[in-house]
């Protein structure tokens, strides 16, 4: 089953994705803490989440939209100029100048729920258009 619909671009399928992810590995190591008996799929020593945790659910491309509501909101400008001006930046002063949507979705949706990954772990933040990433929450229901 495809969760995704038509309106949800690239940045929303890589913040949408990371929501996930970080939900589902919490709800499993919740689980595991817990004593209680988790069947859920998860990975050993050396292995990826990605791998395991299965199709990203409708509900975490909702909460990626959201949260790129309130990033515009608190910037004041759409995510696709907040992308724009981040690839620019990177451009400038950085040796890689390449980083996909999806990265950059997913790089916020890490600082929305304050991981400690960043946009400034990979670019040079514009000064002429600064992202504000408030901070915000995603638990699976």
């Amino acid at each position: 089953m495809n969760f995704r619909d038509e309106n949800d671009d690239d940045i929303v399928i890589g913040m949408s994705r990371t929501l996930y992810l970080l939900a589902y590995a919490d709800h499993v190591e919740n689980q595991l803490e817990a004593d209680r008996d988790c069947d859920l799929p998860r990975p050993g020593p050396g292995e990826d989440w990605d791998d395991y945790a299965g199709e990203t659910p409708r509900v975490a491309f909702d909460a990626a939209w959201r949260a790129i509501g309130r990033i515009e909101q608190a910037s004041g400008a759409n995510i696709w100029s907040l992308y724009y001006v981040m690839g620019r930046a990177r451009r400038e002063g950085m040796q890689d100048p390449l980083c996909t949507a999806e990265t950059f979705g997913s790089r916020l949706a890490h600082m929305y729920l304050g991981t400690g990954v960043c946009l400034s772990d990979d670019y040079r933040m514009p000064t002429d258009m600064p992202i504000v990433v408030p901070h915000g929450e995603f638990y699976l229901p």
